[in-house]
């Protein structure tokens, strides 16, 4: 079964971010980040994440705790 991003939360990838900010939301440093990005093979070249990578990277980890009310367990 495969996460799917759902189309409430469209918004959420309206602009670029660094991996910086992107860990940040996951409450993790982006060493951490990149080494779950390279467990769930994905490629995301340096600099700035665009949408369409923050769609790739959000439907492999999930949304961040902060988005979803939840707890990460990972």
């Amino acid at each position: 079964m495969s996460k799917k991003v759902s189309s409430v939360k469209g918004s959420f990838f309206l602009r670029v971010k660094t991996r910086q900010e992107v860990a940040n939301e996951y409450g993790i440093t982006p060493r951490t980040l990149n080494n779950r990005l390279k467990k769930a093979n994905l490629y995301i070249p340096n600099g700035t994440i665009f949408p369409k990578s923050l769609k790739m990277i959000y439907n492999a980890l999930g949304f961040p705790p902060e988005t979803t009310g939840e707890i990460s367990q990972k």
